[in-house]
């Protein structure tokens, strides 16, 4: 074997390495730590016995790698044994170094989408997807006990409510998306949030309206 081939041989053995790891780095990224996951799920079933008088399941885990949440990484999914449909988290709050909740944020959401859904009917025509998401861990943000929850109306929440719709962009969007913030703060008694509307068209995209408030 001459010097070139020694040479190629050897840079191909390091890619094939390099690759190697980057795959394996990748996959125990998106997979996440088994031991962590077991860790919280039985945290968060010593949890829900502590803080709630309503029976309630450990259901599985969830793992943020896409670090889509500030306060945790890890966290386990629970439901009402009732109402499987309704689902929350509990996770290792890294602030206050604790085990906290999302049930506030959760029930707020769905608050909010059923008092905005007839208003963008009305409004905004076919909503394709409405998706509404409060800060997971507003409930310790605002310091709200579990067994007083008030509703979303004038409380200092910030959601963030992203609304897609089936048609094209149209003249006139923006003065609408003007008047939804007015309505979320004269009538639903939202103060501040992000809305984001979206037209989605066949193969291309329009660009949407973002609106803080």
């Amino acid at each position: 074997m001459n010097a070139h081939k020694k040479a190629f041989f050897f840079v191909l053995v390091v890619l094939t390495f390099i690759i190697a790891i980057i795959v394996w780095l990748t996959y125990s990224h998106l997979k996440g730590d088994a031991s962590r996951e077991e860790e919280v799920f039985e945290a968060a079933e010593i949890y829900v016995k502590e803080h709630f008088d309503e029976p309630m399941k450990v259901v599985g885990t969830l793992y943020d790698n896409a670090d889509l949440f500030n306060a945790f990484q890890y966290a386990a999914k629970v439901e009402p044994e009732h109402d499987a449909k309704f689902q929350f988290l509990v996770f290792y709050h890294s602030e206050s170094e604790t085990y906290q909740d999302s049930y506030v944020a959760e029930i707020w959401e769905e608050q909010l989408e059923e008092d905005l859904q007839p208003y963008l009917t009305d409004h905004f025509g076919d909503i394709n997807s409405l998706w509404i998401y409060y800060p997971k861990d507003i409930g310790y943000q605002l310091d709200i006990p579990l067994d007083d929850i008030p509703r979303y109306n004038g409380q200092k929440g910030y959601p963030v409510i992203q609304i897609s719709l089936t048609r094209k962009k149209e003249k006139g969007d923006s003065e609408k998306v003007d008047a939804l913030v007015d309505y979320l703060q004269t009538d639903l008694g939202v103060e501040h949030g992000t809305i984001t509307l979206d037209f989605p068209s066949g193969l291309i995209k329009s660009r949407g309206i973002l609106k803080e408030f």
